[in-house]
């Protein structure tokens, strides 16, 4: 499983924040690089920004990129932000990741004034399974 997974799968099942989304398909809106079509506002984009290995061959890094989008709401996209750094900024806090750490947390201002838009980024260490026996 990709680390963009780990963190979906690990925000969507968080009862707070699924309180804070909008609903796409019957999941919370998260989705990973583009938005579909229909999908309403409040919602999170999960991207890859950098995938590279670290100083030991058999640990990767990441830098996975959360944007949060409201229309109108900037209180709520600070909530939003709030709540991903509580599920994610910490030592060991999902299956397969040895480390998640916020690395920067960026207000984006938007041609549309009525759209707020946060960026979050974390940097998350991963074992390499296809290297592991």
């Amino acid at each position: 499983m990709h680390p963009l997974d780990w963190v979906q799968s690990e925000l969507e099942a968080d009862a707070e924040l699924k309180s804070m989304l909008s609903v796409y398909q019957g999941y919370p809106a998260i989705t990973q690089e583009v938005v579909p079509d229909g999908m309403q506002m409040p919602y999170l984009i999960l991207r890859s920004e950098a995938d590279v290995p670290s100083n030991n061959p058999l640990i990767n890094e990441i830098l996975v990129s959360i944007d949060v989008y409201a229309e109108g709401d900037r209180v709520l996209v600070r909530s939003i932000g709030n709540r991903i750094e509580k599920l994610l900024d910490m030592t060991s806090p999902f299956p397969h990741c040895i480390s998640c750490f916020r690395a920067g947390r960026y207000p984006i201002e938007q041609p549309d004034p009525s759209i707020k838009m946060e960026n979050l980024k974390f940097k998350i260490r991963y074992p390499r399974e296809d290297l592991i026996d």
